[in-house]
Order: structure tokens, then C-alpha cells, then sequence
């Protein structure tokens, strides 16, 4: 079961890492869990204030695939969530499928189908191939909309939002 923590130091960490273990997203999938938890011990102690979601609620590699589409961004992950859980009701099962993301993500990635230009595309493509963007405007707007993300490990780079990257070829 994976632990949700309602303490007051969830909603003021005094970490960054101070998450749950499944919001923490690609991290967590990285190993990062384990310094997460070495830093944010009042996150996982298990207390009156702790809720627990039932293991049953995901079939397997549920929450790594949400995590992979949402991109480590806690806000993507939240909406994917109930999306995925309502297409999985829909569907008549009793716990959120991988089918179910996938029809989720299409009903997001749809936001963005909208939301970008041809030109954005195009620009999006170029990150998507060089990991590198321009200091400009038309790519500050594709970080701002998260359509493109800035990544920091030994150094920075960017990538396209995992949900943007089936539309790339339609930009053509």
C-alpha cells in the first residue's frame, strides 16, 4: 500500500523531495525514493494523520506509467488520476488498467492538440531531436505551457512532455 501522508509538513515541506512515494513521479522510479525518505521521514511515518490507498486501486505498473506520462510533474499526475480511474469505470473494471491511462492520456493530450500551433510542433520536434532550446520567446511559451520541460541532472536539457511526443510526427 503506498502511504498518503495529510500531516501540515506535506502542505509546508521543509524538503523538496517531501512527497508521496508515487508522486515523486520519474524520481522515485530513479531510486530517489530512498533519499527521499532519508530526508522527509515525517512523509512516511505512519500515524494517525497517514491514509492508505489500497494496492488493489492500480493493476500493475499503473503508477510507473502514470508517473512516466505525467512526467514528474505532481499537477499532470493529479489530473491523469481521475481520468484514468473514471475511463477504467467506464470500462467496467474494478481498478485503474493500463488501457485506462492510455485513454486518458489521449483525452489530455488532446489539450495540447489544441493548444499548439504548426510552428510550435515543429519547434517542439527540434527539442525533441537536439535535447537544447533557443533563449526566445516562442520557446519560452512551449516551457510555460509544459509542452516542453527543462530537465536537471549533471546538467540541464529539455525534452517534450511525453504526452506532446505522438503528436510530433503529425507536424510534418
Amino acid at each position: 500500500m503506498a502511504a498518503i501522508c495529510t500531516t501540515n509538513s506535506v502542505t509546508k515541506p521543509r524538503h523538496k523531495c517531501q512527497v508521496l512515494s508515487w508522486t515523486c513521479s520519474k524520481q522515485a522510479i530513479r531510486g530517489h525514493f530512498r533519499t527521499c525518505q532519508m530526508h522527509c521521514t515525517d512523509a512516511f511515518s505512519l500515524n494517525a494523520n497517514t491514509k492508505r490507498v489500497s494496492e488493489t486501486l492500480f493493476a500493475p505498473d499503473v503508477p510507473e506509467r502514470l508517473a512516466e506520462l505525467s512526467s514528474g510533474i505532481p499537477r499532470e499526475l493529479i489530473a491523469l488520476s481521475p481520468y484514468s480511474t473514471l475511463e477504467a469505470r467506464k470500462m467496467g473494471h474494478p481498478n485503474t488498467t493500463l488501457e485506462a491511462i492510455e485513454r486518458a492520456a489521449r483525452r489530455k493530450r488532446m489539450d495540447y492538440e489544441v493548444l499548439l500551433t504548426s510552428k510550435q510542433l515543429h519547434l517542439l520536434r527540434k527539442i525533441h531531436e537536439t535535447k537544447n532550446i533557443e533563449n526566445d520567446e516562442a520557446h519560452r511559451a512551449l516551457l510555460h505551457n509544459l509542452s516542453a520541460l527543462e530537465y536537471r541532472n549533471s546538467r540541464v536539457w529539455y525534452d517534450v512532455h511525453p504526452l506532446v511526443e505522438p503528436l510530433l510526427p503529425e507536424a510534418s
